[in-house]
C-alpha cells in the first residue's frame, strides 16, 4: 500500500482482513489455537484501519461540505 491521498489502499486492506477472518472461521478446526491468534490480529488491525477510514471521511468529505458554504474558508481537503 503506497502512501498518498488515495484512500483505496486502506479500503482494500480492510476488505482483505475481513476475508481473512472468514477463512479463519471456516478452517478453525484445522488451525487449532492459531485460528484465535489470527482472528484477534485481524480484528485489531481492522479497528485501527477503521479509525484511519473515519479520519479520511472526515477530512475528505465532511469538512469540505461544511466549509462549502463559506467561500473565504480555507480548503482543508488539499
Amino acid at each position: 500500500m503506497a502512501a498518498g491521498p488515495d484512500p483505496e489502499g486502506v479500503h482494500q486492506l480492510r476488505v482483505a482482513l475481513r476475508r481473512l477472518r472468514t477463512v479463519v472461521a471456516l478452517f478453525r478446526p484445522y488451525l487449532g489455537t492459531r485460528a484465535h491468534v489470527l482472528r484477534e490480529a485481524a480484528t485489531a488491525a481492522l479497528h485501527l484501519l477503521g479509525t484511519v477510514r473515519d479520519l479520511d471521511v472526515l477530512v475528505s468529505e465532511t469538512i469540505p461540505r461544511v466549509l462549502q458554504d463559506d467561500a473565504d474558508a480555507p480548503n482543508v481537503a488539499d
